[in-house]
């Protein structure tokens, strides 16, 4: 009933010219068809064997494309689609912040601050990574991650959330005058004022938890907790208004493994945190300003392949139970040790995936044959790997779901926009565009 309320009064109402809220998502290497499956296997565990169901962004009334390009690659990386979205400069490959001669060129976030704007970066990795640290760092090396979090301590950022730093605490310098770290869900419910580090409580990781792992009453932190929270906190710290990016991180990981189900429950976890902007939008009719961007396509996903022709079922894929990465964990624990078979190792990777059990999945010899010359692997990590990457091949094949690459792709990407100024995201753009059209929308106010 949100959406549906929203989306009329999007249709019925004259555009605000300045958005107070501005939320930008960015769903990394999230493609047409990324976004594609998750609505069609979402159709299809609910009956729909054809259709589609669509996510709340996808029915937004601007729909566009955008290109990625970096300076000097038709495939960009990371760090320089980051830059391009966060300063509107192309670059080329490694730096943050910094254009293709690298000069330091003002981000979002300091555009946004310099407005009197509140500002926050949320992510599902670690809060250094290319695209949340392309929105407050400067640096020549996306890997030089002790300058990223010296810069991160004396931005101007009031709010910043995700998995832990990746360098040391010993390279950070004294933080700035109350900026504090809150660890997990109920400690980041419970703060009220800004300048905040949000990361999970216990063993650090380097990124939260993937979706399909995690339990119906697992209390970790969340990409829906980050932005509800973020904006929050974000609203009481400035009355002209705040702009929050908050990066869906693991759909690319996902993609680099050509993990298709893994990847499915990222775009849906990338869906609710937009929910929670929506139902800000909600309380705030008006003011708020909602873009959903991908960095760039990963992995060449295409909703069909070769092998099926025209034939799909996606909703196979409801039979992967965890992640590729988790199954790689257990399996490396299970080959360390002793007793085990290739009938139990068979056994365990059928209840994670239905390979070999469930209808429709059934392991021809050419299957088999590909299962068993992972497990010949020499060493116990590799073969596992090999073991959990294989199984998650083989169930998208026989879904229907192709892959042509492990890496970035230079597709175009979707563009999604609801709110006040949506308007100006309509046509073909580039990333640097988007950029610019936003920094329109948070220049200094009067």
């Amino acid at each position: 009933m949100v959406l549906s309320a929203l989306l009329a009064l999007s249709l019925s109402a004259k555009p605000s010219p300045a958005p107070r809220y501005v939320f930008l998502f960015v769903g990394d290497g999230m493609g047409i068809a990324q976004v594609s499956l998750a609505e069609a296997y979402r159709a299809s565990i609910q009956g729909d064997s054809v259709g589609f169901a669509p996510t709340r962004f996808s029915r937004f009334p601007i729909v566009s494309l955008a290109t990625t390009h970096c300076a000097t690659r038709r495939i960009t990386e990371s760090a320089a689609a980051a830059t391009a979205l966060a300063t509107g400069s192309k670059a080329g490959e490694g730096g943050l912040g910094l254009d293709v001669e690298g000069r330091i060129q003002q981000n979002l976030t300091e555009l946004a601050a310099e407005a009197g704007m509140a500002t926050g970066v949320a992510t599902t990795v670690s809060v250094d990574h290319a695209t949340p640290a392309g929105f407050y760092a400067h640096v020549a090396n996306r890997g030089d991650f002790g300058q990223i979090r010296r810069q991160a301590a004396v931005s101007r950022l009031d709010f910043l959330g995700g998995a832990p730093f990746l360098a040391p605490d010993s390279v950070e310098p004294a933080p700035k005058t109350g900026w504090d770290t809150v660890r997990g869900r109920s400690a980041l419910a419970a703060r009220t004022t800004p300048h905040v580090l949000a990361i999970p409580s216990g063993k650090a990781r380097p990124s939260l938890p993937w979706a399909l792992d995690r339990s119906p009453d697992d209390t970790s932190l969340g990409l829906a907790d980050l932005v509800r929270e973020g904006a929050r906190i974000l609203e009481k710290s400035s009355p002209k208004g705040f702009f929050l990016m908050a990066e869906a991180g693991k759909i690319d990981w996902a993609c680099h493994r050509n993990d298709a189900r893994t990847m499915v429950g990222e775009v849906w976890d990338l869906d609710a945190a937009v929910g929670e902007a929506m139902s800000f939008a909600e309380r705030h009719p008006g003011q708020v300003l909602i873009v959903v961007v991908a960095d760039h396509e990963t992995g060449g996903l295409s909703l069909g392949s070769g092998p099926t022709g025209y034939w799909t079922d996606f909703g196979l894929l409801r039979h992967q139970t965890r992640s590729q990465e988790a199954m790689e964990d257990s399996l490396a624990l299970i080959l360390a040790g002793q007793g085990w078979s290739e009938a139990s190792i068979f056994s365990r990777l059928a209840e994670w995936t239905g390979l070999g059990r469930a209808k429709g999945l059934a392991l021809g010899s050419a299957d088999s044959a590909s299962l068993r010359e992972a497990l010949g692997r020499s060493r116990t990590r590799t073969k596992a790997a090999a073991l959990a990457s294989t199984a998650t091949r083989l169930l998208s094949a026989k879904a229907g779901v192709g892959w042509t690459s492990g890496a970035h792709t230079a597709s175009p990407v979707p563009v999604y926009a609801w709110g006040s100024g949506s308007e100006a995201f309509q046509g073909r753009l580039d990333n640097t565009r988007i950029q610019q059209i936003l920094s329109e929308r948070v220049a200094p106010r009067k």
